[in-house]
């Protein structure tokens, strides 16, 4: 994917996580409530992941316009730009910028959710 940095320069380094993370079969209106009364370090995506793997991100926007029955898997994009821990933190701004994405979910080796 590109060259690995490491310590500060990684995308490791820079990742929250203290950020919305929910279950593709949750339903958006128990997510909304879910984030009501809670300080995260960002909160422009929610994070969908099952057994703690990232399969979808979902804007805040988008939870925000849905109705309360929807799935999040019904309206989460399934397919996002993600980075591996150790990846340059300027490779992994340009993958954003080229998705379109205001954050990357960033994945371990093991390709589990760490931020």
């Amino acid at each position: 994917m590109g060259s690995a940095g490491s310590g500060l320069q990684s995308a490791g380094a820079h990742a929250s996580t203290r950020v919305p993370v929910a279950s593709p079969h949750d339903r958006v209106g128990v997510v909304r409530a879910s984030l009501a009364g809670r300080r995260f370090e960002g909160a422009s995506h929610v994070v969908v992941c099952e057994d703690d793997h990232v399969v979808g991100i979902l804007p805040i926007e988008t939870l925000l316009a849905a109705s309360d029955d929807v799935s999040l898997s019904s309206i989460m994009n399934s397919h996002p730009a993600i980075v591996h821990a150790d990846v340059d933190q300027e490779v992994a701004a340009w993958r954003a910028v080229r998705h379109h994405q205001t954050g990357l979910p960033v994945i371990d080796g093991e390709r589990r959710f760490v931020g």
